[in-house]
């Protein structure tokens, strides 16, 4: 897996750089459509970040509980949500250790924010389907939101729109964009380097700051088959949160399985 530096440091500014209003307005159709078909009262949001959606989920009245490698982001979550005045536990851990963490199955496990790509290898990969489907009950769903990176590379596609803030008098611009492998590399994986510049505007001065970390590129018939290979089944791709069937041109990969049993 890939190393959580980037975001520890990250993580004092991450709810500046996400358009959490409206993107919450965007995909709250699609959760609460979801939920319901399948019946949720519990939720594992794991790669929850600043813990946005694990809040989201608790105000309507579900049990819900967050994952992160990043103790940072969990700091910040938990403060999150003594703000939002909700109740939601929030655990350090990475996506192989949640069986250790979570004795009582879920109904739903979501893993947004293409948090998945920072899981480089296959035997990573694999654990982390298997221990999704090991806290999760049967007939349970799992929700997955990724980049198209079938669309990326077939575009080359380096760079990601730019976000601006401004916050305590500050401007901040984040910038994002990856790295890819020279031709020359002969590692099967080819793994990509995702880069983030910040760039903060104090007393008329501009200060830069810049870390890096790796993802693995997960296509659309990749992610599909570990998934699968993990025991999910009734396997949907979609490319947007409007439900519309995914193409390799989608804006994103969303991906929703059932565990079978």
């Amino acid at each position: 897996m890939s190393s959580p530096t980037l975001y520890d440091k990250f993580s004092q500014n991450y709810d500046l750089f996400i358009s959490w209003e409206s993107r919450l307005e965007d995909e709250t159709p699609f959760f609460e459509e979801v939920f319901a078909e399948n019946g949720v009262e519990s939720v594992l949001d794991v790669g929850c970040g600043t813990g946005v959606h694990s809040i989201m989920f608790a105000r309507w009245g579900l049990t819900v509980a967050g994952a992160d490698v990043s103790q940072p982001m969990i700091d910040r979550a938990k403060r999150n949500a003594d703000e939002a005045r909700v109740k939601v536990r929030f655990v350090k851990a990475n996506f192989e250790q949640l069986g250790n963490k979570f004795k009582k199955p879920f109904d739903a496990i979501t893993c947004l924010g293409n948090s998945l790509p920072h899981v480089l290898t296959d035997r990573e990969l694999t654990a982390t389907m298997e221990s999704f489907a090991s806290v999760l009950r049967p007939g349970g769903v799992l929700v997955i939101h990724n980049l198209n990176y079938d669309r990326l590379a077939g575009l080359k596609q380096r760079f990601l729109n730019p976000k601006h803030a401004h916050r305590d008098g500050r401007d901040f611009i984040f910038l994002r964009f990856f790295d890819f492998p020279c031709r020359y590399n002969t590692d099967p994986l080819q793994l990509w380097t995702f880069n983030v510049v910040t760039l903060m505007r104090e007393d008329k001065q501009w200060r830069l700051h810049m870390d890096a970390t790796e993802h693995r590129p997960l296509r659309h018939r990749e992610l599909r088959e570990f998934v699968s290979a993990a025991g999910f089944g009734s396997v949907r791709a979609y490319g947007n949160y409007q439900q519309e069937r995914f193409r390799k041109d989608s804006d994103l990969l969303l991906m929703v399985a059932k565990k079978k049993g």
